[in-house]
């Protein structure tokens, strides 16, 4: 019964609907494909997905530390101050164990070294930082590519 018990507690921690996040990013990058959004190449497809992890995982850790979350190259540090603490107070104190899960993958994300997915998110990631989230979708939709 106690294994139960922690494969339930497991289960419904947010972190662990990984699987169902990037779905739901691939299903967002078809929805752009098809509201006007070209053939995009592979890293720059797969990098916006991952950058758009990275800040839904960066604002999930940060929305129940109680603190100011992990330190990372933040994507979300810049767009998701603002809701972090309305999310606490919805999501309630995140566990040791989902903080550290949340703080590995997003590691694995920032230095995954492929170059669809690693450089893909690290030229995201920057534009992003730089321009915003709104401001680099739209050069994406333009043109296919990140901005410089």
């Amino acid at each position: 019964m106690e294994v139960d018990e922690r494969l339930v507690t497991v289960n419904r921690s947010p972190l662990t609907g990984l699987a169902g996040l990037s779905f739901e990013l691939f299903d967002l990058i078809w929805q752009l494909k098809l509201t006007g959004y070209r053939t995009l190449s592979q890293d720059v497809e797969e990098g916006i997905c991952q950058v758009l992890a990275h800040m839904w995982l960066e604002s999930e850790i940060m929305s129940g530390s109680g603190s100011n979350g992990a330190s990372t190259s933040g994507a979300a540090s810049s767009s998701s101050s603002s809701s972090s603490s309305s999310a606490t107070s919805k999501k309630g104190m995140r566990s040791q164990f989902e903080r550290k899960l949340g703080e590995f993958f997003i590691h694995q994300i920032e230095s995954d070294s492929s170059a669809a997915y690693g450089d893909g998110f690290r030229a995201g990631n920057q534009a992003v930082l730089r321009y915003g989230l709104r401001r680099t979708l739209d050069h994406i939709r333009m043109t296919g590519m990140f901005p410089c």
